[in-house]
């Protein structure tokens, strides 16, 4: 890899991504990003820790090796819809969570937040509203902190794809937000089983719109999948398998 280019990875918490102390050292990637908060049924933050999730959950333990084995760290929070809509309920629930994060991140002394809510195609354009609110507030008080923001975004490489969401990447351009994170994966989650994950010409297409869209190429990072799924063709009832598990499956020799 050129050494200068940022590599990124999301570590989720529980007992499927068990075996980050090994891995850790024989990977090349400049930035990891856990995931230690996701959003609750009430709207709240909620800390994912070791206890409480498993494996990679919060700990300082944890947090350690990922800083001994990483130039630089992001804490990741998710959220689905439901919740997402909760967490906007008022200004007020959404500067006390963003207190939380901002408090989380000196504490702990990490570079900054991601925030991961997806569910695009469900939003209504106040959901989308109410999110790029709170993406100002929350990046507004991280930059005051000299920490930085990156925001989890869907895949559009076409008006088509377009049409699927309330999203525009060109609102993001003023806006306090330091990286775009554009997922640019999942494509077979449209077009079934058998489809690839993520096709060359259809990602290069995506990165063409956020440029298009104003984004400034350094704040672009692409995402990209270290993953597979397997399921009859052309259907959607599809499970996701790790390498690992690829590796084991009996037609694993035939995958392209």
């Amino acid at each position: 890899l050129n050494k200068d280019l940022e590599t990124q990875a999301w570590i989720y918490p529980g007992e499927t991504t068990c075996g980050l102390e090994r891995q850790l050292p024989t990977i090349s990637v400049t930035t990891l990003k856990p995931e230690y908060f996701t959003i609750g049924s009430n709207g709240a933050l909620v800390l994912l820790t070791a206890e409480s999730h498993g494996c990679n959950g919060f700990s300082e333990k944890n947090l350690t090796l990922l800083k001994e084995n990483s130039k630089t760290q992001y804490i990741t929070i998710s959220g689905r819809y439901d919740s997402m809509v909760l967490l906007f309920s008022s200004v007020e629930n959404q500067e006390t969570q963003i207190k939380t994060l901002v408090d989380f991140v000196l504490a702990n002394d990490v570079a900054g937040i991601e925030i991961d809510f997806e569910d695009f195609g469900t939003w209504s354009a106040k959901d989308y509203r109410d999110y790029l609110g709170f993406i100002t507030r929350l990046g507004t008080e991280l930059q005051a902190a000299q920490k930085k923001l990156l925001v989890a975004g869907p895949p559009i490489s076409s008006e088509i794809e377009a049409g699927y969401y309330e999203w525009k990447y060109a609102d993001f351009a003023e806006l306090p937000v330091d990286q775009l994170v554009v997922m640019a994966y999942d494509y077979q989650a449209d077009h079934g089983a058998g489809s690839p994950v993520a096709p060359i010409d259809w990602t290069l297409a995506i990165y063409e719109q956020v440029v298009a869209a104003g984004i400034a190429p350094e704040k672009i990072v692409m995402g990209i999948p270290a993953y597979g799924y397997v399921g009859k063709t052309g259907e959607f009832a599809m499970e996701l398998l790790t390498y690992k598990q690829a590796s084991e499956h009996p037609l694993f020799s035939r995958a392209i």
